[in-house]
């Protein structure tokens, strides 16, 4: 598989998982972590998003911990999406939002969906 198809593939799978939940209302927002080009994806890697929802509707599992971070791991077409749920409060507060110089450089290239 060349670049072009691996994109296409990227593309097509964010596409379809993003037509799945724009019918959730309590989903805010949908904001693709880093950027899909040729240069920065390859065969096993996974897509980055940050889903904003309506505060207190993710139901926490066991695995969280006491986390307040939720992270979950998603498959659409055969690709890893790597997805943070994100209650509206917290992404609003500069002091719980996520945070960091990892972050940061995401934020850069963050694109709200």
């Amino acid at each position: 598989m060349n670049r072009a198809e691996k994109l296409n593939r990227f593309e097509h799978a964010l596409d379809l998982f993003l037509e799945r939940v724009r019918k959730d209302p309590n989903l805010l927002a949908a904001v693709l972590v880093g950027s899909l080009t040729e240069e920065t994806i390859w065969r096993k890697d996974a897509i980055g998003l940050w889903l904003i929802e309506k505060d207190g509707v993710t139901k926490r599992l066991r695995a969280d911990g006491e986390d307040p971070r939720i992270f979950r791991t998603l498959v659409e077409e055969g690709v890893n999406l790597h997805v943070e749920l994100i209650p509206r409060t917290r992404f609003k507060n500069p002091e719980t939002r996520p945070h960091g110089f990892y972050v940061g450089c995401h934020c850069l290239r963050a694109n709200v969906l």
